[in-house]
């Protein structure tokens, strides 16, 4: 029996091919996991392309010039040779694109369990972490598509939201983001205007209406429209777009007003960038794995995924009425999907999900 890959080219991320994948006999202290339900986000293309600098691409080996996409969403253990690990249960977490992914399965708890395949040693745990969804009090079966599209993004504006706090805004006045309609965007707009700071969503003319809609922006501009906002207000950016331009519009139209920058996303993948430094402070990445884990020793585990949890179940009540949900079905129209994804031509207002 054979399972099924989609294989991505390292050389273009629009390249995909649909692969047949042999299903080996379990070793020992092994898990082979059927992947039912996938997220497609802008979140998935910038695990493609991004996916040699941070590690990405190492996750699930593939054949030479080619990589398996990464995405989050549900499995059912199909088999197991592992210790505390069950056929039958549902498992939410990190996977290819893909029908199957086995995994040897670490010190097990009743939350879930942590891959410790040789190849994944070293990468950020949150990605090797597998949770129980029996586990999750949140958990409901008929929001999996809304869960497997935004637990990963609202974690990251969650993180992002904590940081800015802790920092006390950095002395900041507003928050600017852009690529206001992509999901980890709105996200932390409607976290960061439950606090006392202006939201500011800077966006596209095709996509203005759909922010605006949101509500959880005080003021949406076009980017062309970035000079129209008051230049002594002290600021913080947020950079989901990865797009020089932007950027560097930004802080010359704010100079010292602008308190801080984080660097977080690449919607605008295939936009120049870093061609030279923008005027006033330096951009600074954010890596929300490396956020998690100080916040996670800071709280436990328990009380940061609890938290976490809660404050999602809270935002998808808001948000699922102004979203739609489509499901891709076969690896045929989940690889063409992957590229359309890949390639921008996304409703903003979709929730995106692949079965293969």
């Amino acid at each position: 029996m054979d399972g099924v890959d989609i294989l991505i080219s390292k050389a273009d991320v629009t390249a995909t091919t649909v692969a047949a994948a042999p299903l080996a006999p379990l070793a020992e202290g092994e898990a082979r996991l059927r992947i039912e339900l996938l997220a497609l986000t802008a979140n998935t293309v910038t695990y493609a392309v991004a996916g040699d600098a941070f590690g990405y691409w190492r996750f699930f080996p593939a054949p030479e010039g080619f990589f398996k996409p990464p995405a989050w969403g549900f499995a059912v253990i199909e088999e197991s040779r592992a210790q505390g690990v069950a056929a039958g249960e549902r498992i939410y977490g990190f996977f290819p694109v893909a029908s199957h992914l086995t995994v040897c399965p670490g010190k097990t708890d009743v939350s879930g369990f942590t891959d410790v395949t040789a190849h994944r040693q070293g990468l950020p745990p949150i990605y090797n972490r597998y949770h129980r969804v029996a586990s999750d009090p949140t958990y409901r079966a008929e929001n999996e598509p809304l869960i497997a599209a935004f637990r990963p993004l609202f974690a990251t504006a969650f993180l992002l939201n904590a940081m800015i706090v802790r920092a006390n805004a950095f002395g900041a006045e507003q928050i600017i983001i852009s690529s206001a309609s992509s999901k980890t965007g709105y996200a932390l707009g409607y976290l960061a205007g439950l606090g006392r700071l202006e939201t500011v969503g800077l966006t596209s003319p095709a996509n203005r209406a759909f922010a605006e809609r949101l509500g959880v922006f005080r003021q949406t501009r076009v980017y062309d429209e970035i000079a129209s906002l008051n230049p002594s207000a002290p600021s913080v950016y947020v950079d989901m777009a990865g797009a020089a331009d932007i950027t560097r519009s930004v802080h010359a139209h704010f100079g010292e007003a602008l308190k801080h920058s984080a660097v977080v996303g690449m919607t605008h993948w295939r936009a120049p960038r870093g061609r030279g430094a923008p005027v006033g402070v330096a951009p600074t990445l954010f890596f929300a794995p490396d956020h998690a884990m100080a916040l996670t020793r800071e709280w436990g585990a328990e009380a940061f995924e609890t938290r976490l949890a809660e404050e999602m179940a809270v935002f998808l009540a808001f948000v699922a009425p102004m979203l739609r949900q489509r499901c891709v079905r076969g690896p045929a129209a989940a690889a063409e999907a992957f590229g359309r994804t890949a390639e921008g031509a996304v409703d903003p207002s979709e929730i995106l999900t692949l079965q293969l």
